[in-house]
């Protein structure tokens, strides 16, 4: 049995890779920064003694600090860092991320410090606890980061495409540090997967995409640390 950490666990993907893991067999500690209000979470608690809920805002360290000390645990197998937010999570005015007149340099702040320097930071206090030789952390990225997004027709969208772009090259810079432990590290796009943060408009059942992403971490080597993946396990073009 593998213990596995998932920040953002409330809901969308974060809440679909509890499920994945706890079908596996695993030990999972989901994370989230309102457990009482996440009523499906603690609804599957009550029926898996498996799964533990912990209060963390991934923007604090302070949060991360109680976290670790109330980790009653000595190893951890799996880090997913699944926080992100969009334009839609940070402003109901989409444009002061989408239209360069109207950028706001606070917003933008504010999704680079979630989607790109929080995971750094979860990483940083977590990774005493990775077990050497065996540990792997999942980033959650998106093609958006890429310049070869297949999807160019959509609207520029500065805050959520440069902070995730920031995300994969922490990545990349992440796994020159840790590799030399045994312990891997990558970035993946998870597909479009059916979630409040691209409005339900996904085609993927975020359990499903889960399972696809814990495909790839189970398949990677250390030798693969540090580089982008698509979901279906090819490398994603930077």
């Amino acid at each position: 049995m593998n213990t596995i950490l998932i920040t953002g666990s409330n809901r969308g993907l974060g809440l679909g890779f509890v499920k994945a893991y706890l079908a596996k067999g695993d030990k999972v500690i989901a994370t989230c920064r309102n457990p009482q209000a996440a009523i499906e979470l603690q609804e599957l608690a009550k029926s898996n003694p498996n799964l533990s809920i912990l209060p963390l805002d991934v923007t604090s360290d302070e949060s991360l600090q109680t976290l670790v000390s109330t980790l009653a645990i000595n190893k951890l197998e799996v880090l997913v860092n699944n926080v992100g937010v969009n334009s839609r999570s940070v402003n109901a005015d989409a444009s002061k991320t989408r239209k360069l007149k109207n950028i706001d340099r606070n917003i933008m702040l504010e999704m680079f410090n979630v989607n790109a320097v929080s995971p750094l930071m979860v990483t940083k206090y977590l990774l005493p606890l990775l077990e050497v030789g065996k540990g792997t952390i999942i980033n959650i990225s998106t093609q958006r980061a890429s310049f070869n997004d297949p999807d160019p027709s959509e609207d520029p969208n500065y805050g959520y495409c440069s902070s995730k772009v920031a995300l994969n090259m922490f990545t990349n810079e992440l796994a020159k540090e840790i590799t030399s432990l045994g312990i891997k590290t990558f970035a993946v796009h998870p597909g479009g997967v059916k979630t409040d943060m691209n409005a339900q408009y996904g085609e993927i059942q975020p359990q499903t995409a889960a399972e696809n992403i814990i495909k790839i971490a189970e398949n990677l080597t250390v030798d693969d640390s540090g580089k982008f993946f698509n979901f279906d396990g090819k490398l994603f073009p930077l």
